[in-house]
């Protein structure tokens, strides 16, 4: 499986689950979370997810992940996540 099957197939896993609200939404909401301490915990599910699906496709393995790698890969991850945030949601929420 690729990582990009796994990604979808956890998506569909958390909207069956949880229905529309997305992830995110819900887990703020459940930790009563805003501001910076939203944002650093959407950062930290971006990159569970990714490199789940990652280790999980065999993508990466774990001897890959050395500290330089893994800031490298974190570093993507999140760009990518607020780009795909940026294009989803042009309008920013107050």
């Amino acid at each position: 499986m690729s990582s990009e099957e796994i990604i979808v197939l956890l998506g569909g896993v958390v909207l069956g689950v949880l229905g529309s609200p997305t992830l995110m939404q819900w887990i703020k909401k459940a930790l009563k979370l805003e501001g910076s301490a939203a944002l650093v915990l959407s950062y930290v599910v971006a990159l569970a997810i990714a490199f789940v699906a990652l280790l999980a496709s065999g993508e990466i393995g774990w001897a890959d992940l050395t500290l330089g790698n893994f800031f490298s890969l974190s570093a993507t991850i999140i760009a990518a996540a607020q780009f795909t945030y940026k294009i989803l949601n042009p309008t920013p929420q107050t």
